[in-house]
């Protein structure tokens, strides 16, 4: 009698649970699980704003911001120094990464870290230059960038990763 009781209290309890999804929306249950599975963009605790053709989240206390992606087709790449009026400090994480359309890139003048594989892979680009206040250079940043010809680093450059610049054939000077 035990036994049947607990099986029947653990069925309804699933019924239970299970029938409350029906009384809501169907697209709240497909985004409450879409935000909690996509882990891509941003950790479980970031926000991802759009501005113009990039994506970025808040950092440093949400005065500065991490571009996360960019989704243009631009071949001349100007990282701007605000977005949204907040400074662009991070290039986060392969975010050109395997875009074979870029030939050069500027980086805003608030930009200190370029994440690892930021532009791992871009075989069109040419030239980077670099803002003063580039402070670090992540693990392949640059990698396999073969037509990149020239690297003048900041003084404020502390560290470059491993393997940033290897494979960059055409690079003559740094």
């Amino acid at each position: 009698m035990k036994l049947l009781k607990r099986t029947t209290a653990i069925v309804l309890s699933f019924l239970m649970v299970f029938s409350v999804t029906s009384i809501f929306p169907d697209e709240f249950f497909p985004k409450v699980f879409a935000a909690s599975t996509d882990r891509s963009k941003a950790s479980a605790n970031e926000e991802v704003y759009e501005s113009g053709d990039y994506t970025y989240t808040l950092v440093d206390e949400y005065t500065h911001v991490s571009i996360k992606s960019y989704k243009g087709s631009d071949t001349e790449i100007v990282i701007p120094d605000k977005l949204d009026g907040k400074e662009v400090t991070v290039i986060g994480n392969s975010v050109f990464s395997g875009n074979k359309n870029i030939t050069s890139v500027k980086l805003g003048k608030y930009v200190t870290n370029i994440n690892n594989r930021a532009f791992f892979d871009c075989q069109a680009l040419e030239s980077v230059t670099f803002g003063e206040s580039v402070k670090a250079i992540g693990s392949y940043a640059f990698y396999n960038d073969y037509k990149l010809s020239e690297a003048i680093f900041p003084d404020a450059l502390e560290t470059i990763g491993d393997r940033a610049f290897a494979y960059d054939k055409a690079l003559k000077k740094v």
